[in-house]
C-alpha cells in the first residue's frame, strides 16, 4: 500500500495517466480548487475523497476537457464528457506489487 500512495501523485485523478515532468508542473491542477467542475463535467466528488485511495492533482489535457464541457452549456445545461473518468479502488497490500508497479496503473477505465 506504501507504494501505491508514493505513486498517486504522480498521476491524474481523471484518466489515470501519469502527470508531466518537473518542467511542466505549472500544468498540473489541484483537484479541491476545481470541485465543483469536476463534478459538473466528469461526475467526480472530490469532497469525499480518501488521500490514500486518490491522487490529488489532474492533468492540464483533462483540465482542457472540463473547460471545454463548461464552456460549452447550452441553455444553462451542462453535457457530460465522453472521457470515462479513471475508477481507482481500495485496495490491501496483496492488491499492490511493491516491486512492480501496483495493479491500480495498470486498470482500464471503467465501461
Amino acid at each position: 500500500m506504501d507504494y501505491h500512495i508514493k505513486q498517486l501523485p504522480l498521476h491524474c485523478r481523471v484518466c489515470g495517466q501519469r502527470l508531466m515532468t518537473r518542467k511542466h508542473k505549472k500544468e498540473i491542477h489541484e483537484c479541491k480548487a476545481f470541485a465543483a467542475d469536476l463534478q459538473i463535467a466528469f461526475a467526480i466528488n472530490t469532497n469525499t475523497d480518501n488521500a490514500q485511495v486518490y491522487p490529488e492533482h489532474f492533468c492540464h489535457c483533462c483540465y482542457h476537457t472540463m473547460q471545454r464541457i463548461i464552456s460549452a452549456r447550452v441553455g444553462g445545461v451542462h453535457h457530460r464528457c465522453a472521457l470515462t473518468p479513471f475508477v481507482w479502488e481500495a485496495h490491501t497490500n496483496e492488491g499492490c506489487k511493491v516491486h512492480t508497479t501496483c495493479i491500480c496503473f495498470y486498470a482500464t477505465s471503467s465501461v
